[in-house]
């Protein structure tokens, strides 16, 4: 069965390619799920690391992972800065809309955190949008979603986007979704590796930023995370890796394109979602990402992300 799927993914990267001659057309036709395909298996820590690009800087993500609360908690605000009343957030088991069907369903399978969700009708132009609450001393990651942005999308649109974005509840993406640059997210690295190892050179243009940022950061950790921490930047001053935050950032996003890509099941689906994507100063361009999908879609990872899953087309 896992022979006959990978034969099925090649021919719908064929037929995307507008490659594939008329039997693998007809195989790809004769397979192709009608709608979107429900996983069988949640994704295991194993599975996740199949979907990981070889350019994530492990060590940038573990030190993310083991600090991210705590500049969480230093960046959050109430509730009613966000324009939303915590009572307002949806009860996702249960609840009839599409979008709240399809957006648990993909937080249960990729194995995520689950944020709170807040509908929004209002003007601003994100579908899909992170707000960083806090109650009292309660962090309350919760994404704001504009429904009349969604309307008109198929399933494996909105599996595609909710993946996309729910990919950041991982701790060790979360702050990539919260903070808005690499500077600020090098001085995220700088100021956990320092609060672990005082005297490690940090570069002077960094100096003074770091200065302001570690005791802010300091007084928010939770003293069991120090601990990890510490065993974390010991292996990282020891690999001594280039601290390249453009780089680690796009592997992330290749990382979340995946996802959506696995869930939705449809390689067209997610080259189209990811085409409309606002293309970042100095990142990839469209082409070169749609590339980097392609071929993920005829890679031994996907071919056995999905017979983990229970994606295959024999099931």
């Amino acid at each position: 069965a896992h022979q006959y799927d990978k034969t099925w993914c090649v021919c719908n990267t064929l037929a995307f390619l507008k490659k594939a001659d008329p039997d693998e057309l007809q195989f790809y036709e004769q397979y192709k799920p009608r709608g979107l395909v429900k996983a069988k298996n949640v994704m295991s820590g194993e599975t996740w690391a199949k979907l990981v690009h070889p350019d994530e800087n492990r060590y940038i993500s573990a030190i993310f992972g083991a600090s991210w609360q705590g500049v969480a908690a230093m960046k959050a605000f109430p509730h009613k800065d966000f324009g939303i009343k915590r009572k307002d957030r949806r009860q996702l088991p249960g609840d009839p809309l599409m979008f709240s069907k399809l957006f648990y369903y993909v937080a249960q399978v990729l194995n995520v955190p689950l944020p709170e969700v807040f509908l929004v009708e209002d003007n601003k132009p994100a579908d899909i949008q992170l707000a960083n609450a806090i109650e009292k001393t309660e962090l309350c990651p919760s994404f704001v979603v504009r429904p009349h942005l969604l309307q008109g999308k198929s399933e494996r649109e909105i599996a595609f986007l909710s993946a996309r974005r729910l990919t950041f509840m991982r701790p060790e993406y979360y702050l990539k979704m919260l903070l808005p640059t690499n500077t600020e997210l090098k001085v995220v690295v700088l100021s956990a590796i320092v609060m672990v190892q005082p005297r490690f050179p940090v570069p002077p243009d960094m100096v003074q930023l770091v200065q302001q940022y570690l005791p802010e950061m300091q007084k928010r950790m939770p003293p069991q995370v120090l601990e990890q921490l510490g065993a974390v930047v010991q292996r990282f001053i020891q690999a001594a890796p280039e601290i390249n935050l453009a780089k680690w950032g796009h592997a992330v996003d290749a990382v979340s394109h995946r996802a959506g890509f696995v869930v939705c099941g449809d390689l067209e689906v997610a080259a189209r979602m990811v085409s409309a994507e606002p293309v970042v100063v100095g990142g990839p361009q469209v082409k070169d990402k749609i590339k980097e999908l392609v071929l993920y879609s005829i890679s031994e990872e996907f071919f056995t992300v999905r017979a983990q899953m229970g994606l295959t087309i024999a099931g």
